[in-house]
């Protein structure tokens, strides 16, 4: 295997898992609500968020960034199958 099919099939192997973000606010009773689409990386464990208003967050997982999110409202984790 050439270096490029190498790294082609690291690129692969390695993928992060997508997930995203939707909520709602508890301050706001008009509030129309968010939705986020997110990365999750295994090695070494990372998750990036990127909103729809140009806002980018970055934690350990998916799973804390929920937890921050649930701190400001109703809000729910979803995987997305690739």
């Amino acid at each position: 295997m050439d270096s490029l099919g190498e790294l082609e099939y690291e690129a692969r192997t390695f993928q992060p898992r997508l997930f995203a973000l939707v909520g709602v606010s508890a301050r706001q009773e008009d509030d129309p609500g968010f939705v986020a689409w997110g990365m999750e990386f295994e090695e070494p464990r990372s998750a990036v968020l990127w909103s729809e208003d140009g806002g980018t967050w970055q934690s350990t997982s998916a799973a804390a960034l929920l937890a921050r999110h649930q701190l400001l409202g109703d809000a729910r984790l979803i995987w997305l199958e690739g």
